[in-house]
C-alpha cells in the first residue's frame, strides 16, 4: 500500500504552518487588496492576467471573476488543488521560460513570488516579454532591510536572516533548520528596493503603494499581513499610538523612510511603449 506523504505547506509540524494556512484563510482578502491597487492604475475588467506563482490559486479565482486569468505554478501539486473555471487556466511552468507568445497579457501578478526565486532578473525579463505594450506588472515583497524583518524574518521567524544572501541561507540556513529541505529551491531570501529597481532596469516606470498599504494595514485590512510576529507588532503600534506616526512620515519615494520602515514593498511597474 502506497502511503503518500502530505505535502510541506499543508503538514502542521511545519514551523510555518500555522502563518501558511492563516495566507490561505485570507486568500480573497490579499485578492481584493492586490485588486484596489491595480484598479487604482487602469481599467481591470476584461482584462488577460497571468499570475505567475499563484499557489493555490486564490488571486487567480478572484481576478477570473471579471477577467481571463492565467495560474501559473512550477508546483502540479499547487495547481492540482486549485479550482479551475471557464475563465482561469491552469499553466504548470517556470517563470524562467513563460510558455506564451509576446505581447499576450495586459497585467501580470508577482505576488511574494520574487523572494523565492534564482535568478529573479531573468523572469522579469520573461515577464516584459510577454507583457503588452503599456501593461502593468504587480510585485509585492518583503523589504530586506525593513527594521521588523531585521527583528524577524517573515518566511523563517529569526533576527538578521533577512539580511542573508541566497547562497548563504543555502549553505547554512537550510541545513540547520529545515534539513528536510535542504534540497529546496524556492526558498525565501530577500531583495531591497534598490535591487528590484535592478531587475527592472530601464524596461518600465516603477510607483511605490506604500502609503496605500499602510493606511489600509492600519484601518484592520485582513490581506496585507499575516505572520505572527507582524500582527503582534501592528498591535503593540496601535496600542501606544504610534501608528498615527507612521501614517504622517509614510511616502511613496524611494528613500529612506521606504530603506529601513516599509515591510513589504507594494509596487506597479508600467512597461515602456515600444520597449525593445
Amino acid at each position: 500500500m502506497e502511503i503518500k506523504k502530505e505535502p510541506y505547506w499543508n503538514s502542521e509540524t511545519h514551523p510555518n504552518y500555522h502563518r501558511w494556512k492563516r495566507g490561505r484563510e485570507i486568500a480573497a482578502y490579499r485578492a481584493a487588496f492586490l485588486r484596489s491597487i491595480l484598479e487604482k492604475e487602469i481599467e481591470l475588467k476584461g482584462k488577460v492576467i497571468l499570475d505567475i506563482g499563484s499557489g493555490i490559486g486564490g488571486t487567480a479565482s478572484v481576478l477570473s471573476e471579471t477577467n481571463t486569468c492565467i495560474s501559473l505554478d512550477i508546483s502540479f501539486m499547487k495547481l492540482r488543488s486549485q479550482d479551475e473555471s471557464p475563465s482561469m487556466h491552469r499553466v504548470c511552468a517556470d517563470g524562467r521560460f513563460l510558455p506564451f507568445r509576446p505581447g499576450t497579457f495586459d497585467v501580470i501578478i508577482l505576488q511574494d513570488v520574487i523572494e523565492h526565486i534564482d535568478h529573479a532578473e531573468r523572469v522579469l525579463n520573461e515577464v516584459f516579454h510577454v507583457l503588452k505594450d503599456s501593461g502593468l506588472i504587480y510585485i509585492s515583497s518583503p523589504n530586506k532591510f525593513s527594521s521588523a524583518n531585521i527583528i524577524a524574518d517573515p518566511h523563517w521567524g529569526l533576527p538578521l536572516v533577512s539580511l542573508f544572501s541566497r547562497p548563504c541561507i543555502k549553505k547554512y540556513v537550510l541545513p540547520l533548520l529545515r534539513k528536510s529541505e535542504r534540497n529546496r529551491d524556492d526558498f525565501a531570501a530577500l531583495y531591497s528596493i534598490n535591487t528590484i529597481k535592478k531587475f527592472i532596469g530601464d524596461q518600465g516606470c516603477l510607483k511605490l503603494w506604500t502609503s496605500f498599504a499602510t493606511s489600509e494595514l492600519f484601518k484592520g485590512n485582513k490581506g496585507i499581513i499575516w505572520s505572527d510576529f507582524h500582527l503582534k507588532l501592528m498591535q503593540v503600534v496601535k496600542f501606544f499610538r504610534f501608528h498615527l506616526l507612521y501614517l504622517k512620515w509614510v511616502n511613496d519615494d524611494f528613500g529612506l523612510i521606504t530603506w529601513i520602515y516599509t515591510p513589504t514593498f507594494y509596487i506597479t511597474v508600467k512597461k515602456k511603449k515600444n520597449y525593445s
